[in-house]
């Protein structure tokens, strides 16, 4: 690690003592240091990454020391082109410069993906909205563990409404609530209303219940069972979240614990506030 931005081991070791760097004991004694945790601390203290070849985390990072101009174009045009590793290199790139995952979520994924999807309904079209969405997928997931560290006793529940498909805001939230300090439980796309009121029963006080709506089939149907989790949140002190591109479209009985998000960051800010409660 020491090598790998440019330091003493002296300097690494004084790091660990002092809680800046984690690290686990080998079974003769050495300090071993994971790849997530030295980038993580790179992160935190902008560390200059000397060498990225040692920490076997090139192909990741590239070179995030040079800045992209429009890192949103880039990332469009490698996800559309199938090139991962570009494109994770861009995602991961401005997130060690220090951008959130919530900055990354609004301000490079949402719109690069929303591009590919209005490029076309033909099969070729198709062909690339699926192997782009795979690519973003793993980059969201590669974020989430990123920002996975100590979290306070806060739990949220994360998970697309009742016939919406879509995998990537779900993962994206589960990255932007564990970034906040809270501990992310997401029950993945095509969540049905009862699985969300069974969860309070289920998980230990959760906090929030963060629900993502990107695609609508029956808007009155949808409608009532969100309504039906709300209801049930608030009988247990529970916010419920939701938010996503199609959430305009319901319907929702404006109780206090009901919170319309139309962005990540406001999502990043409402539970950062429960993590400090």
């Amino acid at each position: 690690f020491g090598r790998a931005v440019g330091v003493s081991e002296s300097t690494v070791k004084r790091w660990v003592d002092q809680g800046h760097l984690v690290s686990t004991r080998t079974p003769g004694g050495h300090r071993r240091i994971s790849a997530v945790e030295a980038l993580r601390t790179i992160r935190a203290m902008q560390l200059p990454l000397q060498d990225p070849v040692i920490l076997g985390v090139s192909d990741l990072v590239g070179d995030y020391a040079q800045p992209l101009a429009v890192p949103g174009e880039a990332l469009h045009a490698f996800i559309a082109s199938g090139e991962a590793k570009l494109a994770y290199q861009v995602v991961i790139g401005e997130y060690m410069r220090g951008s959130s995952i919530w900055e990354i979520a609004d301000q490079l994924i949402r719109p690069a993906m929303h591009r590919i999807g209005q490029e076309g309904h033909g099969p070729a079209a198709i062909y690339v909205e699926h192997i782009a969405t795979q690519i973003v997928l793993g980059i969201a997931r590669s974020l989430q563990i990123l920002a996975t560290g100590e979290h306070k006793p806060v739990q949220v529940v994360i998970g697309g409404a009742s016939g919406d498909p879509y995998q990537i805001p779900c993962v994206l939230i589960s990255g932007v609530i564990a970034e906040a300090g809270a501990q992310p439980v997401n029950l993945g796309p095509d969540t049905p209303a009862s699985v969300f009121i069974q969860s309070l029963d289920n998980i230990d006080t959760p906090g929030l219940i963060a629900i993502s709506v990107s695609a609508v089939n029956d808007v009155a149907e949808l409608s009532l069972g969100l309504n039906q989790v709300v209801h049930a949140a608030a009988e247990r002190n529970c916010l419920v979240a939701i938010g996503g591109r199609a959430v305009g479209d319901l319907s929702l009985d404006p109780l206090p614990c009901l919170r319309i998000h139309t962005s990540m960051a406001s999502l990043a800010k409402e539970v950062r506030a429960l993590t400090l409660a």
